[in-house]
């Protein structure tokens, strides 16, 4: 397994956590986004939403940011402010594995799934997922919780 930056334009802002909406196979989520700039700090620019019709499977929760030295990808380079993406995922691995008892020979449909970390205040989240969307909105985290609802809803 290899932890990269997985390349967003933005990372969660330092004290904030993710608004989470799933149902089913849909899930949402919205957080506070900074980026750099030329200054070299990190400045807010609304929140970032992140859309995925088609999760796979979701971890929400533990560990917080001073536990985050104990999560198990901390040695391979995970850091507490940096949205990564996790190559050769013992996850989706593991995920696979249980597929393909009941669907031998399915493992391929899995080359396809992306791990990503993003990190908070109070949780860290994990998704598997293959296809997502993401913008920056101006929307409050109410308009933006109604919206998301409605958007996943619809399952």
């Amino acid at each position: 397994m290899r932890v990269k930056d997985a390349g967003f334009p933005f990372r969660p802002e330092s004290v904030t956590d993710a608004l989470l909406i799933q149902c089913g196979e849909k899930a949402a989520f919205a957080f506070v986004a900074t980026e750099e700039r030329e200054d070299g700090r990190w400045h807010a620019v609304g929140n970032a939403v992140l859309r995925c019709p088609g999760v796979l499977q979701i971890r929400y929760g533990h560990p917080n940011d001073e536990a985050y030295t104990g999560h198990p990808l901390y040695e391979s380079g995970l850091d507490s402010v940096t949205i990564a993406e996790v190559e050769d995922s013992d996850w989706i691995r593991e995920v696979a594995a249980v597929n393909d008892r009941a669907f031998p020979g399915t493992e391929s449909m899995f080359t396809r799934i992306r791990h990503h970390i993003f990190p908070f205040k109070e949780c860290t989240l994990e998704v598997l997922w293959c296809d997502f969307e993401y913008e920056i909105s101006d929307k409050s985290y109410e308009e933006l919780g109604a919206d998301l609802a409605a958007w996943a809803s619809r399952c």
